[in-house]
């Protein structure tokens, strides 16, 4: 059985403050924001009665996961469907809200047959956005061929979405060409089996040292190998995740490492003269590959002499060393092709190019002109200063350092939504610092919104999420001890930012750090802070940015309800028509009512504001095979049973974690805590492939990986109504495609 756990987020947000029906608090100077709210398309209202046949029994489960630390990427794998505005150019369609009595059809009789488990594709949406594309779809082969050019040798064969060969098969070779890139992939090694992906690749025939001919392709290789058992180990650059004959992992002087028969995770960053490893979530190596000290390192291996070795573009090679090897999830990102558009405004005016920015897919942000100590001219800079603290430009470097000691910023005065955010950063003394994205200035003067850290603290939880003057702590680093290591004082350091929809990831030195799912603020400004203090200096350079487009909420369109009917049972969804465009809609009276489409539906997040009064409990149903599994699951389970004593939750000393029910072919039910009665509530939903996040009111219930979540399936919310009770749900929202 496997374990849930969850992380804290305890945001200064109440339901119902004043000024909005449903927008959180704007205490302390903040801004008022409009609230999440959640709600699917094309989807149906029915409701049961307690006469309605018993459905069969289905026990509830603990089934999900966070993945926290090593292993694969926490947002994982997912595609776009049809339904997608923007994957096929259909329309949203409308939501029909009714409610009948005793319609739920009977769940699937146990001895009848589940269809076949359909392969997971290996990238969400928001990945795809960013420019991830799929090498091994988990398939076919298409996309791949031997390294004469011919098909691929019958010894490749695909399985489950699994790429297998036992040995004697060839090389494979991608058909893409790629210099400056991202790769993942996930491979298990036999017991004493011998592999390696390579970059890079220069092929077999070309002129290798002294002009003889390559006998065999040469690249980067991420080395892969049975440590304990294969005799090659010996060599510490011939271990696994080595970059082979030339560079050890990290640690692998000390120890080998006992990989052979499971899956694990693996990354390689290739960008410019920057190379960097990954291993089931820890970065394992790091090297500079046009330094002296690197073309030492080539000199003495067996690639000394073999002209640009490392350096052209070339094809992805996955190798064939006569062991059982398989490969999933091969995913790749061209950094020299990225979607969107480069920032418009010219590079610094300082006249000093940026140093080793990397891929030129960036454009520099012009950072700012400083009048005096604390100043900026003219009204059509980029920048703005906020607080007391000193900027100076230097060269291609800015220089912000504490003054009169108060919380200091300077803002960008253009404001991105989705984007890929690129800088360097140095921390020369000890005081707190961090870069806002999708920040925002009260009408008072206070900067507040998302913070990426950056801590030389000792608790080193540089590359965490805060969201400053408003809900804290998002993602603070604590359970990930791989990303606290990143961060090096003294050092000049590489920050990522990635942007997309509701996901926010940092990374440090391209080590993946902070990992949250959060719809609150969907565009901002950037900003760089000072701290408030004495001892804060930093300095930033080579700031990039790649502007991905702006997301909306969009409305749904509502199909009118049908008219009360007679006393057989039916009963109508009351409809106020204040707000054509948004309206809401209240149920009341007992029985169980549903919002959920049986169409298939697949990467979303969804919003919806809501007002119970009485008994009243509300549920999400996820990718399930029919609405009538989720209603038989809930009617067969004690909605108000402990949850499990094995599970931790978001607040200790509030329980209130949904419960859990496993449905038909890798469904969810997921049963939400009690609302306070007759306030209003804003909920929020993200399913991003398996990944699961869930807030009420701005504050985090649920952040899981499902493992076995069905792939698409009928979403949408159920809610139980007492004697007397009522719901009602208003401006019914689903996150839009970037534009």
């Amino acid at each position: 059985m496997a374990r849930m756990t969850f992380r804290s987020c305890m945001p200064h947000i109440r339901p119902g403050s004043a000024g909005s029906r449903f927008r959180p608090c704007a205490s302390r100077g903040e801004r008022a924001h409009e609230p999440r709210r959640a709600c699917p398309r094309g989807v149906a209202w029915t409701t049961e009665t307690p006469d309605s046949p018993a459905p069969a029994t289905i026990p509830p489960t603990d089934d999900c996961r966070r993945t926290i630390a090593c292993g694969a990427p926490r947002v994982a794998r997912a595609r776009v469907g049809a339904t997608r505005r923007g994957a096929s150019g259909g329309r949203l369609r409308g939501i029909a809200l009714l409610a009948t009595l005793a319609l739920v059809p009977a769940a699937r009789p146990d001895d009848e047959p589940a269809a076949a488990s359909p392969v997971r594709p290996a990238l969400t949406s928001l990945e795809r956005e960013l420019g991830w594309t799929a090498l091994f779809d988990g398939r076919d082969l298409a996309g791949w061929r031997s390294t004469d050019g011919a098909p691929p040798g019958d010894g490749w064969r695909v399985h489950d979405g699994v790429l297998e060969q036992s040995g004697g098969a060839g090389d494979l070779l991608s058909t893409r060409v790629l210099r400056d890139v991202e790769l993942r992939f996930a491979f298990r090694v036999a017991p004493g089996g011998n592999s390696g992906v390579k970059l890079r690749v220069l092929p077999a025939g070309r002129p290798g040292a002294g002009g003889a001919p390559l006998a065999a392709p040469v690249g980067l290789e991420f080395q892969i190998l049975d440590d304990l058992a294969h005799p090659d180990a010996a060599s510490p650059s011939h271990r696994c995740a080595a970059l082979y004959d030339l560079v050890p992992r990290d640690g692998a002087l000390d120890a080998r490492l006992d990989l052979a028969g499971t899956w694990h995770a693996a990354g390689v960053r290739l960008d410019g003269g920057r190379l960097t490893h990954r291993l089931d979530g820890a970065r394992v190596l790091r090297v500079q590959l046009d330094d002296a000290a690197f073309a030492e390192r080539v000199a003495h291996s067996k690639f000394a002499g073999v002209p640009d070795f490392g350096r052209l573009a070339g094809p992805v090679l996955l190798q064939d060393h006569g062991d059982p090897i398989a490969f999933r999830d091969v995913v790749v990102r061209d950094l020299a092709a990225l979607p969107g558009r480069p920032a418009a405004p010219p590079p610094f005016d300082a006249g000093v190019p940026p140093r080793d920015v990397g891929s030129p897919a960036f454009a520099d942000v012009r950072p700012f002109d400083v009048v005096g100590a604390h100043t900026l001219a003219g009204d059509d800079l980029d920048w703005r200063a906020l607080g007391d603290a000193r900027w100076t430009l230097r060269d291609d470097e800015i220089l912000g350092e504490t003054d009169g000691g108060s919380q200091s910023f300077l803002v960008s005065r253009r404001a991105f939504g989705d984007a890929i955010v690129q800088l360097d950063v140095l921390v020369e003394g000890k005081g707190n610092s961090g870069i806002q994205v999708r920040s925002h200035v009260s009408d008072a003067g206070r900067m507040f919104g998302y913070q990426v850290e950056i801590d030389p603290s000792e608790r080193a939880w540089s590359g965490g999420l805060y969201d400053e003057a408003r809900r804290g702590w998002l993602d603070d680093l604590s359970d990930q001890p791989e990303a606290r290591a990143a961060f090096r004082s003294g050092e000049w350091l590489r920050y990522r930012i990635e942007l997309a929809g509701p996901s926010i990831r940092p990374f440090v030195d391209d080590v993946p750090c902070a990992d949250v799912l959060d719809p609150l603020d969907l565009e901002g400004h950037l900003a760089f802070q000072v701290h408030a203090g004495q001892d804060t200096r930093v300095r930033w350079r080579g700031l990039r940015v790649r502007d991905l487009g702006t997301r909306a909420w969009e409305p749904l369109p509502v199909d009118a309800p049908p008219s009360s009917r007679d006393a057989t049972g039916t009963r109508a969804w009351a409809r106020d028509a204040s707000s054509d465009a948004r309206p809401s809609w209240t149920a009341a009276g007992r029985g169980t009512w549903a919002l959920a489409s049986d169409a298939p539906r697949e990467d979303e997040a969804l919003r919806v504001e809501l007002r119970a009064r009485g008994d009243v409990r509300l549920a999400l149903l996820l990718r399930a095979r029919s609405v009538a599994d989720g209603l038989a699951a809930w009617d067969a389970s004690d909605a108000d049973a402990p949850r499990d004593p094995d599970a931790r939750h978001a607040d200790d000393a509030a329980p209130d974690a949904p419960t859990r029910l496993a449905l038909p072919a890798g469904g969810r039910l997921l049963l939400l805590p009690r609302v306070a009665d007759d306030a209003a509530h804003s909920l929020a939903l993200c399913t991003y492939g398996a990944r699961v996040a869930v807030h009420l009111d701005g504050r985090l219930l649920l952040d899981a990986r499902v493992d076995d979540l069905a792939p698409s399936g009928a979403c949408g919310w159920l809610a139980r109504l007492g004697d007397d009770a009522t719901l009602e749900l208003a401006r019914p929202e689903r996150l839009g495609e970037p534009r």
